[in-house]
């Protein structure tokens, strides 16, 4: 869209070879923010779409405000400071990085580059701005290196240009700033004249990566960004970077606004700093501590100096994947002083000493610095630090804690007894106040005189032997108080050595309520005892009384069973109806009594842990098919749709087939059970995400379960109570052993219900699959299998 400047009172048709409409359209187009302020009045005269849009400011709002309502910390005697160098001519461009407040007064990083243009008699100050919002984030591992070595700001010095590309792809230049002459000491005029001038300046080695770029770009939306030498009339080697973004016109032209920018100060860093680097590593590589380096963003460790193999034992390779991997070699009492260390972040000097435990065992200590290093915004880029082995420093140091006075370290805050005894004599050279008051004592002259020949029973010599050798005795004894009550105590007696002389340190504890707490235990560990013994006597019994149960029942309900059936065939003479029916009741009476049998001992063999499962591979679609065969007539009664979604890809599990048929048969009958007629069931077979797990799913349109009575429905004997339930028999044990089964193959049982819609019950199996077997090989074993049983 062409807007006009000559609407806000302004012309640039002095501008280079422009016409107001062309320039109009670079400012419009811009990526950048660019402003025209009164120099005199320092009042916004104009301010481009970018612009608009980033402080969220209309233009009318604009015009009146000056520079001094949206840039951070500037005031009139500044921007004159900065505005007057322009003026006398001594600078063509005058560049500050600063903030920008919004509208909403929020901030954003810019940087700002001033120039001056005369407008017929009046002198007008041009704003370009760079919003370093992305492109902070783009260049920051570039500017981090350069940082690093040299302190090189974020300073981005440019010139704007335009370049048009016709539709038969001709490139050409229309218009750049007068700043590129400081860049490439090249006129505008110099480049207006033809494309390949710009070309020619590029170093012949370069040429063709930025030709192949123009190319790759000049049809695409893509941003071109480019960076290359350029060879100046002065024989001067410049780096440049390109970046420009494209604008599209009716008439087929394309358009690409962008700016070129110096980046040789960048590229001799780099080059220094792999010089530095190379230095580092040298000086890093012949010193005994560990040099590390470290990206406090993502924790990849930059460097570590081979000396970490020395002292940690471990590889280098090992930590650099990641910092976090130290942690493992860590001493588990140092560890969570490490992981703070490593977790928080290293604002100023930190000192961190741990221990560590190399492969071989050994235990060493370290004295770990670390600093962070910041760019010129005050941003930690870097943390490097300085491992250093103390073990020597620290077992000196320990050394010298255990020869300090004791009385000092110990006596003083202890809470047990401690007396020091001479060896030979036994006499008591000194005590804490805790002896005291252990022994109720008031008068040292008993304590002198008792309570060190109390301290021990039997031979001394054995104390002394044992002393020698091992370093420490340990005995418990009962020990008498001067008010005559006694009490359990633990002594421990140990050599030392003070000032460079032998003594014995005996420590009394108090351990009467430990004492206490023993009985109690052992008391309550007889009980358990009587008690588990009872317990196995009466699964035993209740073993013995349901195998009984088992064969009892089962023989005669087998010949009730058997009479039923021929009553009901005619074996006898033919039956009246009333007959009939009443064989008929019998027959389900005592199948359900039989169902019962079972699933009470089938209940009590899981409990007691006597059911074996006898795994096998069957075939996924056999088991659900023949499991949905079992309960077909059932569901045809009450006309019910059965309906078999098997999603997985595997043709089989390992599983009980037998068991798994069970668990699949009383769920597709409860859900028939329990869905009213014309309903429907589905079992659905598939895996879950990761495939580690498969699972048989059966769900119904039937009552539903309230949330209330879902945690009832897997307890034994429970049946809900409802008026629909009340009208089926059932044993209340489906559910239950359902869940049994499901645990003892490692799965579980899922519920999801609503009440009048239905539910689903799901088994979730893990497995390992056979989906290498095929369905062919499936039959032909199911068909051996089927004739061994005939």
């Amino acid at each position: 869209m062409a807007y006009s400047l000559s609407d806000k009172s302004l012309n640039y048709n002095d501008l280079n070879q422009f016409g107001a409409n062309n320039l109009a359209q670079i400012l419009e187009a811009s990526p950048n923010e660019i402003y025209i302020v009164d120099l005199e009045t320092l009042k916004i005269q104009y301010a481009n779409p970018k612009a608009r849009k980033n402080l969220g400011y209309s233009l009318e709002a604009l015009q009146t405000m000056s520079p001094l309502d949206i840039v951070d910390n500037l005031t009139e005697h500044k921007i004159r400071d900065y505005i007057n160098p322009l003026i006398r001519k001594e600078k063509t461009q005058v560049f500050l990085e600063t903030l920008h407040y919004r509208r909403d007064r929020s901030t954003y990083p810019v940087n700002v580059y001033l120039q001056l243009i005369q407008q017929n008699s009046q002198t007008l100050l041009v704003g370009n701005v760079i919003d370093l919002s992305e492109s902070k984030k783009v260049e920051k591992s570039l500017q981090e290196k350069v940082l690093e070595l040299e302190g090189i700001t974020n300073n981005i010095p440019g010139a704007i240009y335009r370049v048009s590309y016709l539709p038969e792809g001709k490139a050409k230049i229309d218009y750049v700033s007068d700043r590129v002459k400081d860049i490439i000491e090249a006129s505008p005029e110099f480049l207006y004249e033809d494309f390949d001038n710009f070309v020619d300046l590029i170093h012949p080695e370069d040429q063709d990566k930025f030709l192949e770029g123009v190319r790759n770009t000049v049809n695409s939306s893509q941003n071109f960004c480019w960076e290359g030498r350029i060879i100046t009339p002065s024989n001067r080697l410049v780096w440049i970077q390109l970046r420009s973004q494209p604008q599209y016109y009716p008439d087929g032209l394309i358009v690409r606004n962008g700016v070129v920018i110096d980046i040789t100060d960048k590229k001799e860093a780099e080059l220094a700093l792999e010089k530095s680097e190379e230095k580092f590593r040298q000086f890093a590589e012949n010193i005994d501590d560990i040099f590390w380096m470290v990206d406090p963003t993502t924790k990849e460790v930059v460097y570590v100096s081979p000396a970490y193999e020395k002292i940690w034992g471990r590889s280098p390779k090992e930590v650099q994947k990641n910092v976090h991997n130290l942690l493992n070699a860590v001493y588990p009492e140092d560890y969570q002083i490490v992981q703070e260390a490593i977790s928080k972040p290293i604002l100023e000097k930190q000192d961190t000493e741990y221990r560590i435990v190399r492969p071989d065992g050994e235990i060493r200590w370290l004295r770990d610095r670390a600093f962070p290093i910041k760019n010129q915004q005050g941003e930690v880029y870097r943390v490097a630090g300085i491992a250093q082995d103390i073990t020597k420093e620290k077992k000196a140091q320990q050394e010298i804690s255990r020869n300090k006075e004791l009385r000092e370290v110990i006596f003083n805050e202890a809470t047990d007894a401690l007396l020091l005894l001479d060896p030979e004599t036994l006499k008591i050279l000194d005590y804490n106040s805790q002896t005291l008051a252990m022994f109720a004592l008031d008068d040292e002259n008993y304590l002198y005189n008792k309570v060190a020949s109390c301290l021990y029973q039997g031979d001394l010599s054995t104390i002394k032997a044992v002393l020698k050798e091992k370093e420490v005795w340990q005995e418990e004894l009962i020990l008498t108080k001067l008010d005559n009550t006694q009490f359990w105590a633990d002594i421990t007696w140990k050599e030392i050595e003070i000032t460079g002389r032998t003594i014995y340190l005996v420590k009394v504890s108090d351990i009467n309520e430990r004492k206490a707490f023993e009985h109690e235990l052992k008391s309550t560990n007889e009980c358990l005892e009587v008690t588990n013994q009872e317990l196995a006597q009466a699964t035993r019994l209740k073993d013995e009384f349901l195998a009984s149960m088992s064969h009892e029942l089962r023989t005669p309900l087998n010949s009730i069973l058997g009479i039923a059936e021929g009553l009901s065939e005619g074996a006898f003479k033919a039956l009246s109806e009333p007959q009939k029916q009443a064989v008929k009741n019998i027959k389900n009476s005592a199948n359900h009594l039989l169902e019962l049998i079972n699933d009470i001992l089938d209940l009590a063999k899981i409990q007691s842990g006597k059911i074996t499962l006898n795994f096998s591979y069957p075939n996924i679609q056999y088991l659900c098919e023949s499991s949905l065969n079992l309960v077909q007539q059932e569901a045809h009664k009450k006309k019910i749709e059965l309906e078999a979604d098997i999603q997985t890809s595997c043709s089989a599990i390992n599983v009980d087939e037998l068991r798994i048929r069970q668990i699949l048969i009383n769920l597709l009958s409860n859900a028939i059970k329990f869905t009213p007629e014309q309903g429907k069931v589905t079992l659905n077979v598939k895996e879950d995400e990761n495939k580690e797990n498969i699972l048989f799913s059966v769900t119904d349109t039937g009552i539903g379960i309230s949330p209330e009575e879902m945690d009832q429905i897997f307890e034994p004997f429970v049946q809900l109570d409802s008026q629909l339930n009340r009208q089926y028999s059932g044993t209340g044990l489906g559910l239950s052993l359902v869940r049994r089964l499901s645990e003892l193959h490692g799965g579980e049982v899922i519920v999801e219900s609503e009440v009048g819609k239905g539910s689903t019950f799901s088994v979730r199996l893990p497995y390992t699959e056979m989906c290498f077997i095929s369905d062919d090989a499936y039959v032909q074993a199911y068909s051996k299998k089927l004739l061994s049983f005939l």
